[in-house]
C-alpha cells in the first residue's frame, strides 16, 4: 500500500506546500476522525444520515472524473488507486472481494475500519462516509448511478465491515436497505 506513496512522490504527485496539499492534482485536507464521528452523531438524532451519504456520493463523484480526467487513468487504474487511497487515508485496509464491470457491483471488506473502532458499538452500520464515497466512486466506475449498502460492520461485532455496491433497484427490500438508502427505490 505504501509503495503507491513511494511512486506517487517519485512522480512529483504528492504536492505538500504551506497550507495546501495534493495528490495526483486534487486537493485534499487532514482532518481529526473525531471531525465525522461528531459530525455523523449530530446528523443520527434529527435522522438527516443522508446527508453525510450524499454528500460523500457526491464529492466522490466529482473527485474520481477529476483524477480520471487529469491523469488519463483508466478503470481499473481508477479502482486500484481508490483501495489504495482508502488504506492509505487511515479508513482500514480495504480489499476488493467481488468486481463485476459488465453488471455494475462490487463488494468491498474494510478490515480494522477506523471509523468502526471509533464510533464504538451500534446496532446498526456506521460507516456512511464510506458508503458515500464507494458509491460516488462506483459511479465512475460503471458508468452508472450506483448506490452502497454497508451489510457487515464491526461496530455491530462482525469481524469486516463489508459494503456493497450495486444499483439501487437491484437491492432486495430489507430494512436494512431502506435504513441506509431511503425509500428511494423505484
Amino acid at each position: 500500500m505504501f509503495n503507491i506513496i513511494k511512486k506517487l512522490m517519485m512522480a512529483r504527485q504528492i504536492n505538500l506546500e504551506e497550507g495546501y496539499v495534493t495528490i495526483l492534482g486534487q486537493p485534499v485536507v487532514i482532518q481529526p476522525l473525531t471531525t465525522w464521528i461528531t459530525l455523523q452523531r449530530k446528523l443520527e438524532k434529527t435522522n438527516s444520515i443522508d446527508v453525510i451519504y450524499t454528500t460523500a456520493k457526491e464529492a466522490a463523484t466529482s473527485w474520481i472524473m477529476g483524477l480520471k480526467k487529469s491523469n488519463n487513468m483508466t478503470t481499473s487504474q481508477l479502482v486500484e488507486w481508490g483501495v489504495n487511497t482508502m488504506s492509505f487515508a487511515g479508513w482500514g485496509r480495504t480489499e476488493i472481494v467481488n468486481y463485476d464491470q459488465q453488471n455494475k457491483r462490487a463488494i468491498l471488506h474494510i478490515r480494522d475500519s477506523t471509523f468502526a473502532k471509533a464510533y464504538g458499538r451500534s446496532e446498526d452500520p456506521v460507516d456512511h462516509i464510506k458508503r458515500g464515497f464507494l458509491a460516488g466512486s462506483g459511479c465512475v466506475y460503471f458508468n452508472d448511478n450506483v448506490d452502497c449498502v454497508e451489510t457487515k460492520c464491526i461496530s455491530c461485532g462482525a469481524g469486516v465491515c463489508e459494503f456493497v455496491v450495486k444499483r439501487t433497484s437491484e437491492f432486495e427490500d430489507s430494512a436494512l436497505v431502506k435504513k441506509q438508502l431511503g425509500l428511494k427505490k423505484k
